[in-house]
Order: C-alpha cells, then structure tokens, then sequence
C-alpha cells in the first residue's frame, strides 16, 4: 500500500467497534456481572493490541513516530509492571491494583502475646459466637434487639489494629476470639480478648497459600466447642488447640492423609463439631470429601464422598427427624449420617465455586443458591421406609437466577428470602423463586439476621443494618470501617460486632434498645 493513500480511518474503525462491543457486552441480558468485567477487559486488550499493529506497520504517521511510540509503549508497561500489582480481585472480578512498595503486616506483631487470667466457659452462653455463622451455623441470631436509630445511636469503635492476612472470621467464647492469619511463611491461630483486642496467644504452622486473584492466607473460620479450638488451614492442617493456651492438642495433615490437592481457593471448610466429631470438608483421590475426627484425640473416624473439595462448609440438619450433614460440593448438594453414610445428592450444575451454606427451611425443605450465574433452588426431600432400610430422594421445587449468592448466607424470613445477588441485594418468593425487588449495590460481603432485622457487611467496609421488607429496600443505618475489601464473615457476641479483613480487624459496640421479639 502506498503510503500517501494510508489513512486514519482505520483506527477510527477500531475505536467505534471497540465501543459497540463494550456497550453491546454491558446490555446484553442474562449475563453474570463477573462474565460481563470479564469480556470488556478482553474487549479493550484485543482492541489496544490491535490498534497497535495497525499503528505501527499500516498507519500514515512516519517510521520515526512509529518508533518512538513503540519505545514509549514498552517503556510505560515496564514502568507499569515495575510500579503496581495486583493485590486479588474483587468479588466481580476485577484487579485490586496497589503500588509494589505498599506494606502490609507479614511478620509476628512485636512484643510477647499477653498471658490471659480468664477461664474459658461452656459455649452455651447466650452471647457467645463459637463457630462459623453463629451458634447454629446460619447466620441467624435470636439476639440482641438493636437500635434501628443509627444517626442517635451509632455504633461505637472499642478497638481497631492490622493483623495478618486471612478471610477467617472470629470464634468467640466468653472473651476470648479466635481467628486464623498469615505471618510470612507462618501459618497461624491468633487468640484475641474481645474487649480489648490484646493478643493472648498465637499458635503456628509453617504452612502458606497464596496465589495473586485468591490472595494469602487461611480461609476457614475456627470452631470453639467448650474448651478446645478446631481450626483448619488453608493447606489441610487440623488442628485441636486448648482455648486458654493455646496449647496444640493434636494435629492432623488432611490434604497428605485423603491425597488431596490444594484447590484452587485454599481449603475453606470451617470445622463442624457434632457428637464428638469434627467434621472438614477435604476431597482427594481416596474418596474422602468429608473426613470425621476423634475430638478428643484426633483419630480418623470415617470418610464419606468423593470428588474434590467444594468451598462451603458442613452443615448439621435434622430432615424427617433424621439427624444428617450436609454438604454443598464440587458438584452437588450431598446428605450423610453422622457415621459417614451417604443418604441422598441433589445434583448442581456447573464447574464453579459453591460457597454459600445451604439453608434448612424446614424438616424436608433446603434451600441452596450459589454465584457465576448458577442461581437458587428450593429443594424438597422425601424418604421411603423399607423393610431394612430408608430411601432417600431430593428434587427441585423450583430453580431461579433471581438469587445468586456467591459466597454470603442467604436469610428466609417470613415466606420471603433475602441474600445478595451478584452483590446486590435481592428480596425472593419463598414459594415461587420469583424476585420482587433487587436494589443496592453493596458488593459481595456477609451479613447476619439479628433479631429479625439484617446486619451486612459490605465488601467496602461498611456495617449496614436494614430492615427485611418485600416491598422494597429499607437501610436504617450504615457505619464506614474499613476501605479496603472486605469479605470475611462477621462475628457478633452480645452487642458486640467482630469484623475484619485481610488487613485489620475491629470491634463496634453496637446499641440496644427496649423492643420485644415479637416486634420482629
């Protein structure tokens, strides 16, 4: 082609088409949020990559500028790459960039853990949070009755500081609160007093996960039962510790014993304790994706599934008067007796994380919801009574993409069901799965039903308390605490909130008022 004949059209075609692409990719129905940060990203790299080429081999400009361009592209990425990284990505997806000299807390922090004169009691206080979602593994809290009057009555910081990086959230008997982090090659299980926030104790493991979109450090919420902690690690370590000492009982390697492999996200099960057993969530080539323990001293017991590991965490249900476990896997919602006995599986497809608990509505109803466009299910179980023994079924009552919780507990109050929808939260027919409302972005964060009314986290660092309507969004109040990401569960004993995030945690002494359960 004849240099006098080039023309810029070319890369005028380029920028329009890039355009039509992003706007047709935005307003394209039925796309998860994700799918859509996904495709614009390659859209405009395609596009620059493109433009590029023509720039430099087809465009009119002469081979000086050509050159110079090329030098400066190259410069600009060397300088972007030396510069910024890529510190995970937020529930949609999208890079979380930072400058390369940002610090964050890698090390111990300094000083010698304060020795703690409590003596730790039952975990059937009232106000104590002794595992992953609260006293029933659910997210639901009969108490406090909270002040809905936020602007009189806010809530109150008693303590903030760093910690180490993890998405665990806190376990909390009496005054003692326990968590996982990360120090450097240092996998650890950090105990707090909760009114306070001075270290008690710190035990730890040479064990690290990390890689740059799930971030670094444990996952999996510690577990308290009486006097003993059960934290599992993001490598597969359980361990048993003494709730004042913090003394290792014992310790079990899960991954080596089951053959099991990392998974993509680190291993997430918080530790179920039920009749003497504690219950993680492994998968491995030895058919092992639940493995029970001996509580007392850490003998393998049983191991019931197989497949890989999923990234939600063993519930325990009572279904037809039958006590069983549930587990929302790799690839299915599973039911299993105590003793490891596979009772029923209700199939869900796809390939992506399921997080989400699933929730008991009632004795034969359970609901599940999972991200990445998959959707909700009520499903119904049935059981048949044979000579010798009982048949199990699950099936669908509906199935809906008006709820897709990724990885935050979904609520059912009143025939309605509310949970964040691609981050948004979304009010559902109990009945039906149709949606009646879905408004407010609050990004992919958790939440507790307290007393009838809803306590979300958000992924900004925000405490929000609404008031659960099927008419539409009611925000009583909202309280800014941290800037950075925020996805780690929270933790409320008494009218105490623990939140944290893989930076800093904190303690909110939330306000009480005179009202009546039956308000709510």
């Amino acid at each position: 082609m004849n240099q006098k004949r080039r023309t810029w059209r070319p890369l005028a075609l380029i920028i329009i088409l890039a355009f039509l692409a992003l706007v047709l990719i935005w307003l394209w129905p039925d796309v998860q949020r994700q799918q859509r940060y996904i495709r614009a990203a390659a859209t405009l790299l395609a596009s620059a990559a493109v433009a590029f080429v023509w720039f430099f081999f087809l465009s009119p400009a002469a081979i000086r500028i050509r050159l110079v361009a090329l030098v400066a592209v190259i410069l600009s990425i060397f300088a972007v790459v030396s510069t910024v990284r890529i510190r995970g990505v937020t529930g949609d997806l999208v890079p979380i960039l930072e400058f390369r000299w940002s610090s964050h807390r890698s090390d111990p922090p300094p000083g010698p853990a304060f020795t703690s004169t409590h003596t730790p009691i039952s975990s059937g206080n009232s106000a104590d949070f002794p595992q992953f979602y609260g006293p029933h593994r659910n997210a639901v809290l009969d108490a406090p009755l909270l002040h809905t009057n936020w602007a009189t009555h806010p809530p109150r910081i008693l303590w903030r500081q760093p910690v180490g990086p993890a998405w665990s959230g806190f376990a909390i008997v009496n005054n003692f609160a326990v968590t996982q982090e990360q120090y450097g090659q240092d996998e650890s299980v950090v105990c707090y007093d909760l009114f306070t926030g001075r270290r008690l104790w710190t035990h730890s493991d040479v064990a690290r996960y990390f890689t740059t979109i799930a971030g670094e450090g444990p996952r999996a919420t510690p577990t308290i039962s009486s006097n003993p902690v059960f934290a599992f690690g993001s490598t597969g370590i359980l361990n048993c510790l003494d709730l004042a000492t913090g003394k290792l009982l014992w310790s079990r390697n899960t991954a080596q014993e089951h053959n099991a492999s990392i998974p993509e996200w680190g291993f997430s099960s918080s530790p179920l304790f039920l009749d003497g057993q504690v219950i993680v969530g492994v998968g491995g080539a030895n058919s092992h994706s639940l493995a029970a323990y001996n509580a007392i001293d850490g003998q393998f017991l049983w191991g019931a599934g197989s497949g890989g590991a999923g990234y939600s965490s063993p519930i325990a249900a009572t279904l037809l008067g039958d006590e069983q476990i549930l587990i929302f896997g790799s690839r299915s919602l599973r039911s299993f007796s105590p003793l490891g006995v596979q009772l029923w599986e209700h199939l869900w497809p796809g390939n992506q994380p399921r997080v989400s608990l699933p929730v008991i509505v009632n004795s034969n109803q359970v609901l599940i919801s999972s991200g990445y466009g998959a959707g909700a299910a009520l499903i119904e179980i049935s059981s048949v009574q044979s000579a010798s023994t009982t048949n199990w079924s699950a099936s669908p009552i509906w199935k809906s993409i008006a709820l897709k919780s990724k990885f935050a507990p979904i609520f059912v109050k009143n025939d309605y069901i509310y949970g964040l929808d691609d981050g948004i939260l979304a009010c559902v027919e109990l009945k039906t799965g149709q949606r009646r409302w879905k408004d407010g972005r609050f990004g992919h964060g958790q939440g507790l039903l307290v007393a009838g009314l809803i306590l979300l986290t958000s992924e900004r660092g925000e405490v929000i308390l609404i008031e659960p309507n099927p008419e539409k969004l009611i925000e009583l109040g909202r309280f800014q605490v941290f800037t950075s990401k925020t996805w780690n569960p929270p933790a409320l004993a008494g009218e105490y909130l623990l939140i944290r995030n893989d930076r800093e945690a904190a303690c909110l002494k939330l306000q009480e008022e005179a009202r009546t359960l039956s308000e709510h």
